[in-house]
């Protein structure tokens, strides 16, 4: 099986996926009436040509299936009946987490089987509407993919492997991130990290600072930095929060998840707004903090770094 974006979406693909959509329509919403079906029927070419990511699943050169996505939420997703139950699905959803993160989905209720493939794929409702986007008598469930908990923890001697290994793979892209001065020496690397916690004895500038490291599984992925105050150069080009994904792992999500737990670890220090900055070029970076609930504050240029960086705010609900 073969699963790519298209570039092309031309009538002949286009009418085809439209067979492919009510073919499953027909075998999966028993909820709609033929009728029903066909005037859904002609708004469908336009949603294929207007979604803005189209992927399609192939298997000797024909398509089987296809899922749309806009943003970071799934507006399509449509198997052939005769190729339900294969793991298509599933495929195509793990390539848009991978592609494109994609979190979200609405389901019409009645659509049982819908609902529990979703649940079976990580999504959880957190919202339920009686009508409709159209009006119609037929509930909706609007469900987010439920996010993979990380394993937070303050360093010790026994991670010394690991975060070895971590700034290593920063040091062969000649690229650094956060917590990378002295990682050689670990041992004046751990005693650095432990005065930051403790808010003592730190270099000029420095303020008091938990430092963690974030695992999944077994594996230290990426490092995640609260800071309990701002300096006037905190306040205008570093922020509250850093955090940094290791090379090889980096375009997969985890960053989002790393934001998303620090934040509610700063809530649990009483913390009611974090100030998120990040380079203006970093547009990854960016992205994760909005996906988070950044709202732009302004733009400001370090000359120390000669960078302008970007200021946004994110507002903790209780």
């Amino acid at each position: 099986m073969k699963i790519y974006q298209v570039k092309n979406r031309n009538k002949a693909l286009v009418d085809n996926l439209v067979t492919i959509w009510e073919d499953s329509v027909k075998a999966t919403h028993s909820f709609l009436t033929l009728s029903e079906i066909e005037k859904i029927k002609q708004y469908v070419p336009i949603a294929l040509l207007k979604v803005q990511n189209l992927i399609i699943a192939e298997d000797n050169n024909t398509t089987i299936g296809f899922i749309g996505t806009e943003q970071e939420r799934i507006e399509m997703l449509f198997i052939s009946p005769n190729n339900r139950k294969k793991g298509i699905g599933k495929a195509l959803i793990n390539y848009a987490i991978t592609n494109y993160h994609i979190n979200e989905v609405t389901v019409n209720e009645p659509n049982i089987e819908a609902t529990h493939f979703y649940e079976h794929m990580g999504f959880e409702t957190y919202k339920k509407t009686e009508l409709d986007e159209q009006g119609n008598p037929y509930p909706l469930l609007y469900m987010k993919l439920a996010l993979k908990k990380l394993k937070f923890i303050l360093p010790t001697k026994e991670n010394k492997d690991d975060v070895l290994s971590f700034y290593d793979e920063f040091a062969k892209t000649n690229t650094v991130c956060i917590g990378y001065n002295n990682y050689h020496n670990f041992d004046i690397w751990l005693k650095e990290m432990e005065n930051r916690l403790k808010g003592k004895k730190l270099p000029k500038g420095y303020v008091r600072e938990n430092f963690y490291l974030c695992y999944d599984e077994k594996e230290l992925i990426g490092v995640f930095s609260l800071k309990f105050q701002l300096t006037d150069f905190l306040l205008n080009y570093g922020g509250h929060i850093g955090y940094a994904v290791r090379p090889t792992k980096q375009n997969k999500g985890y960053g989002t998840k790393i934001l998303n737990q620090g934040i509610e670890i700063a809530k649990n220090f009483g913390f009611e707004k974090l100030l998120c900055i990040c380079d203006e070029d970093n547009i990854a970076s960016e992205k994760v903090i909005i996906r988070n609930g950044g709202i732009f504050e302004n733009k400001l240029y370090d000359k120390d770094d000669a960078v302008f960086v970007k200021r946004y705010w994110i507002k903790l609900l209780k």
